[in-house]
């Protein structure tokens, strides 16, 4: 086993240029790859395999429609009812419509609602928004006395409205999802109300925000913390730059197997960029420790290169491997991204 691992260093020490050139290859290889990883924070995630609770839950939804399709816009303003706010109701409905990705709207301003008598049949309470008083009166009564629309598109003290937007279950992913509530934003923004956004598609696309944002603003610091610690430590720029350059060509070629392997970006293997990121800084500063040590004592950078992988680079290989053995006990779990999560 010593006389492969010195073999191989030799191979590496030998040859850099090559090493190097495959290197940037593979890299470039899994950057493209990596550009077509896919999010998914669905709820289903996180179910267990093979449980009759979870084949009961999807029965259901085969039954009764999914519910993490739905997004309501609430919004408060002086009148609900009034001719301006149901003008601006319809326009934003139409714009609504418009968005790729969405189904149906449903708002005041196109209600439908049964009508009184023996046919009960469904007909909009706007055919067209009406200017008299009475008129606007009216249909509002007809509103006011449906139980099923109190408390979902208008409250019972009138001073809450919505607008439910349906969104075709093809465009349910994180990617057009995104797409479609930023052009939800644009065009509720163009009416002066106070807005609020629930339901499940909301949920699911600000917590993926927020927590891509909450990444970015940990590892900037950190990053900066790291270069000043490995400037006046090393005062070399040599001994960051290589150091950080490995951590992030890591970070990608992992990102690039997980599409390979077709594993999204879930709640679990977020933290793997952050984690590699992590395990990669503590492995750099104990082989570079262990570099300019054996340089100082040798005076020859390719003899102390040789000694450094050949004692630092075996102890941190051997932990590696240990550090696998443990993480890929995760894949007998039998929720699958705790398994994906161990398989990476």
């Amino acid at each position: 086993m010593k006389t492969i691992f010195k073999r191989w260093i030799n191979f590496i020490l030998e040859y850099p240029k090559w090493i190097i050139g495959c290197t940037a290859i593979i890299t470039i290889g899994m950057i493209v790859s990596a550009s077509q990883l896919k999010m998914n924070f669905s709820i289903e995630e996180l179910f267990a395999l093979n449980d009759p609770d979870v084949e009961k839950y999807f029965n259901f939804l085969e039954e009764f429609e999914r519910e993490d399709n739905l997004i309501l816009l609430m919004y408060e303003c002086d009148d609900p009812f009034s001719y301006t706010n149901l003008k601006n109701n319809k326009n934003l409905i139409e714009k609504f419509k418009s968005i790729k990705g969405v189904s149906e709207v449903t708002g005041l301003s196109n209600l439908e609602i049964f009508t009184d008598g023996e046919d009960e049949l469904l007909r909009s309470v706007y055919p067209y928004i009406p200017l008299s008083t009475d008129s606007l009166l009216d249909a509002k009564k007809r509103i006011k006395s449906s139980e099923l629309v109190q408390e979902t598109l208008i409250s019972r003290d009138e001073k809450l409205a919505s607008i439910a937007i349906e969104l075709d279950p093809s465009f349910n992913n994180h990617d057009m999802r995104e797409k479609i509530i930023k052009e939800i934003d644009y065009y509720q923004n163009s009416v002066n109300w106070t807005w609020h956004q629930s339901g499940i598609p909301v949920l699911r696309t600000r917590y993926v925000q927020l927590m891509v944002t909450d990444t970015i603003r940990f590892l900037i610091p950190v990053a900066i913390m790291i270069i000043i610690l490995f400037t006046v430590v090393f005062r070399s720029w040599l001994a960051l730059l290589v150091p950080m350059s490995i951590i992030i060509m890591v970070v990608i070629w992992t990102i690039g197997l997980m599409v390979m392997l077709n594993i999204d970006f879930n709640i679990m293997t977020y933290i793997i960029p952050t984690l590699l990121f992590i395990i990669g800084i503590g492995d750099s500063v104990h082989f570079l420790v262990k570099y300019f040590g054996t340089l100082s004592e040798l005076k020859d950078k390719k003899k102390a290169l040789f000694q450094t992988i050949e004692k630092i680079g075996t102890a941190i290989f051997l932990t590696s491997i240990t550090t696998s053995i443990g993480f890929a006990s995760l894949i007998r779990s039998n929720i699958d991204i705790v398994r994906q999560f161990g398989i990476m």
